[in-house]
């Protein structure tokens, strides 16, 4: 009579660790996740607040409109893949990883020699981005307040890998689906240049990697609108 109990309540114990396991076990629905890849062209548009404590050099005082006139973008992209998780129909989470190309093009223009990294007058390319200091030629060190005048439009370019976590609400109507994000992104830069061509005294073009003034890892803020066409279950193009 004593050993009943005993045998039943083992009995019990054990089912109902069986069911807490399976139910662990089910939680994640693999039904519910969709991977994307992507690539896509990117309109890029800064928006540029003046700051008193930086920016100036041998003559001129750059404010957010001179670089405003003097930059433009080129062509830039992203692709990457993203992993899309649905909480309910209509909304979702995304995270995933991203490679970005930023461009941007500086008009000709004239810049000036200052006091340089190695404590002599080097040539500086200012803009929105940050500063390129030019090499110097081993014939030619100019003096601080030399002049040249850049005939061609130089470019800058910054490579980034990027991790977004993204929350989606989307509206299905037939084949159709619309939606809006918006989330944050972790930009890792990976890689910085700039082209500069001079032409005085001879035709010379620098590929420089490294402009200083910029950070290794900034936080954006991503928000976007869409459309998604559903050509079949488990096929969709965006």
């Amino acid at each position: 009579v004593k050993l009943t109990p005993t045998v039943i309540a083992k009995k019990d114990t054990s089912i109902i660790k069986t069911d807490i396991f399976q139910k662990k076990k089910t939680n994640f629905d693999f039904s519910k996740l969709a991977v994307a890849a992507f690539y896509s062209p990117d309109f890029n548009c800064h928006i540029l607040i003046d700051n008193d404590k930086n920016g100036s050099n041998h003559k001129t005082n750059y404010k957010a409109k001179d670089y405003d006139q003097r930059e433009m973008p080129d062509f830039s992209f992203t692709s990457g893949v993203l992993l899309k998780y649905d909480l309910t129909n209509k909304w979702s989470i995304q995270s995933g990883c991203t490679y970005s190309s930023s461009v941007r093009k500086i008009k000709p223009s004239t810049i000036y020699a200052e006091q340089g990294s190695d404590s002599q007058a080097h040539y500086l390319l200012k803009s929105s981005v940050g500063i390129t200091e030019l090499p110097n030629s081993p014939t030619s060190i100019p003096q601080v307040g030399d002049s040249v005048f850049l005939r061609t439009n130089s470019r800058q370019v910054l490579q980034f890998i990027n991790i977004p976590l993204i929350v989606r609400f989307q509206y299905v109507k037939n084949k159709f689906s619309y939606y809006a994000y918006s989330g944050f992104s972790a930009n890792i830069l990976i890689k910085e240049q700039s082209i500069v061509s001079i032409e005085n005294p001879s035709n010379v073009t620098f590929i420089i990697s490294n402009i200083s003034g910029l950070r290794t890892v900034t936080c954006g803020f991503i928000f976007g609108i869409g459309a998604q066409y559903n050509f079949y279950k488990g096929f969709s193009i965006f």
